[in-house]
């Protein structure tokens, strides 16, 4: 290591540490019940980005007398999850505490000639990992594009990608959305929808449970093996987002859909028959006032 920091002392049959340095302090030892076999192997714990670089190990044997020998050590953070929102008109993919420092990229399916505004930042933390973050700018005609986020590092890469779809009416009070074209089962993935992005509706495991929270309990009807959702009892203030999470060992695919009622309809279930009663209460009120002119 650079200044030749000492790290850990052995000699006369016990650990010799008056020379240590203060940040390895509580967090190395030896093996030993092994160091009579050749073995003087150091346990390092509680390792941090500043751990990495060269160790120098020398061990003095009457039969050998002197040996040095080193050890390159690498640290890595690894990348664990990708995380996607979508606010208004922006994409924002992120992933926090990477080391060593990630490298991030945005991609469509299919292809596209259009051009995206997007802003990408990278924080160093005082632990020396990093946090990356970038966000892409939407427009209202992007239904059916994949904008994939990609963040990787030389172990190890993550995929996130989000998909406008078409939306869907609700009719009678049902509609049914769906988190792809696909009605390949869900096996091994877990499952999120929300409204509004907010509020959960369902959950789902990887072990196949369903969650329905409390709220929407008389309001999902159906949830199928490939993530599908069928929803009833629907009234105008269940307009709105509908946002469904699909995620498997890291990798994350979200899908959003607009719920909308048919147009010139009114969300009341009640409405249609009390404007009916008002009209046939009128007509009778009017057939009576003739009568009585008469």
């Amino acid at each position: 290591m650079p200044g030749k920091v000492h790290v850990h002392g052995f000699f006369e049959n016990q650990d010799q540490l008056a020379e240590q340095d203060q940040r390895f302090k509580g967090r190395t030892s030896l093996f030993q019940d092994r160091i009579s076999e050749g073995n003087a192997s150091l346990l390092l714990t509680g390792v941090k980005v500043q751990d990495e670089g060269r160790y120098q190990c020398d061990t003095f044997t009457i039969e050998e007398g002197k040996e040095t020998s080193y050890v390159n050590v690498k640290v890595t953070a690894p990348l664990q999850k990708i995380n996607m929102t979508q606010t208004e008109n922006l994409i924002i993919c992120s992933s926090d505490e990477i080391y060593p420092e990630p490298h991030l990229s945005w991609s469509i399916s299919p292809p596209s000639s259009r051009t995206f505004r997007k802003t990408t930042t990278v924080h160093k933390t005082e632990k020396h990992l990093y946090n990356i973050s970038s966000s892409l700018t939407l427009s209202d005609s992007e239904e059916d594009l994949d904008h994939i986020c990609t963040i990787s590092t030389p172990s190890k890469q993550r995929r996130a990608a989000w998909r406008r779809r078409h939306s869907v009416t609700i009719i009678s009070g049902e509609a049914t959305i769906s988190c792809s074209s696909s009605d390949t089962p869900l096996l091994g993935f877990s499952l999120v929808w929300r409204f509004n992005q907010r509020e959960i509706i369902v959950t789902k495991n990887e072990d196949d449970e369903h969650r329905v929270s409390e709220e929407w309990k008389q309001h999902v009807k159906d949830v199928s093996e490939s993530g599908r959702l069928t929803l009833q009892h629907l009234s105008a203030d269940h307009e709105g987002t509908y946002t469904c999470e699909v995620s498997n060992d890291g990798d994350t695919s979200m899908a959003q859909i607009s719920l909308r009622l048919p147009e010139g309809k009114d969300a009341s279930p009640g409405m249609g028959s009390t404007v009916a009663a008002i009209v046939i209460f009128a007509t009778i009120c009017l057939i009576i006032f003739c009568i009585l002119k008469h």
